[in-house]
């Protein structure tokens, strides 16, 4: 039975979002799940937050994303990192976003939380603390940006055609049957 507030009843997510966070020598690339609610779509869910095997890169990389892809019949649309951590802190302060409970998605949590803030004339500064990570936390705040982007319907187009099968094109017809 669907509930709002948990994200493990909600039947699917309008449009799916991969939300993929690049990592490099000491971090890891990671990949969060989730996307606007079914029924409610001022409201965003994140299914599963997954980080992915450290030192993979180019093709052994998107192999690995392409994994937690085909976990959801290959349905998703997938974004990468942008300016992220204002919006999803005045998201979750709006509570306009549901996490589901689990190991991977509590550290996520933990390590927005151990963000370190300076504020400069430029605006805030994020900074993680040496010797921790910030790799889940970053993928779940762009999955918010992306779930409200204004773009997301025509990325889900293109990416939905992209994954339509052609229609065969009709025998040739011959002259030569005519009489």
């Amino acid at each position: 039975m669907f509930n709002r507030n948990d994200v493990n009843t909600w039947p699917c997510f309008r449009p799916l979002i991969i939300a993929h966070d690049v990592g490099h020598r000491r971090d890891r690339s990671t990949a969060v799940v989730g996307g606007l609610g079914p029924f409610e779509p001022r409201l965003t869910g994140i299914k599963e937050a997954e980080e992915l095997p450290q030192g993979l890169y180019g093709s052994a990389r998107a192999s690995a994303l392409a994994i937690v892809d085909r976990r959801y019949h290959s349905d998703a649309v997938i974004v990468g990192r942008t300016y992220l951590l204002e919006l999803y802190h005045s998201e979750l302060q709006a509570s306009q976003i549901r996490i589901v409970d689990g190991p991977t998605t509590r550290r996520a949590y933990e390590q927005l939380m151990a963000l370190e803030t300076e504020i400069r004339e430029s605006g805030i500064v994020y900074t993680c603390p040496p010797g921790h990570h910030d790799d889940l936390g970053i993928s779940c705040a762009m999955l918010a940006w992306a779930a409200r982007h204004p773009h997301l319907p025509y990325w889900t187009n293109t990416a939905m055609s992209a994954r339509r099968p052609r229609r065969p094109l009709p025998p040739k017809i011959s002259p030569l049957g005519w009489t």
